[in-house]
């Protein structure tokens, strides 16, 4: 997917800019572990193991609305761009599709009205792994807001990003497609084969 933004040519309206120069960019917190009133609650809590490099829609944990008060968390609206910063799950990415907090191991990005974020996600998808080789420290890497907030994208004006969009959806449902005719072919084949089997015997 990474062919979708190199070999850029620097059109008119193209330009290269920070994240920190379009969105703004921050991490949530954890309420404290072991106070039962900090957890249990209403508000969506979203983990950086629940991040799914896609839409996320759920999550497993919830925390109430004084969890929230007494933690650095805070509320993501819907459409927020999630990364997570360290650990196991260093570098996966997830487009909010719903109001939540997070911990501190995530980075919600919000752009401004000149920015798609799928067209943002797509992007940090393709630079996926040179931003996990950006990751630093030894049993547990880490890639910190700064990195994220350096990073430089390359940005057409947004009715180019929707087109850049609709051709990447376009080509993973192509992917999809095949992948689904792949595996129904190999499920014909077993069954084929369990059939000479038993014709032979």
């Amino acid at each position: 997917m990474s062919d979708a933004f190199e070999n850029i040519d620097k059109q008119q309206g193209w330009q290269f800019l920070s994240i920190k120069e379009f969105a703004h960019t921050t991490s949530g917190g954890t309420p404290k572990r072991g106070m039962a009133e900090y957890y249990n609650g209403e508000i969506p809590w979203v983990k950086s193991g629940d991040l799914n490099n896609g839409y996320l829609n759920s999550c497993d944990e919830y925390i109430t609305e004084l969890g929230l008060n007494k933690s650095s968390a805070k509320i993501f609206k819907s459409g927020t761009l999630l990364i997570a910063l360290y650990g196991a799950t260093i570098g996966r990415l997830s487009i909010l599709n719903f109001e939540a907090s997070t911990n501190q191991a995530i980075c919600g990005i919000t752009v401004n009205e000149n920015v798609d974020v799928k067209y943002l996600f797509y992007y940090f998808l393709s630079i996926q792994r040179e931003l996990i080789g950006q990751g630093q420290g030894g049993a547990q890497p880490n890639i910190n807001q700064q990195i994220v907030k350096e990073t430089i994208v390359p940005l057409p004006p947004l009715e180019q990003q929707k087109r850049i969009i609709a051709k990447i959806e376009q080509l993973f449902s192509h992917i999809d497609a095949g992948i689904e005719a792949l595996n129904t072919a190999k499920q014909r084949l077993k069954q084929y084969r369990q059939s000479v089997l038993k014709a032979a015997v």
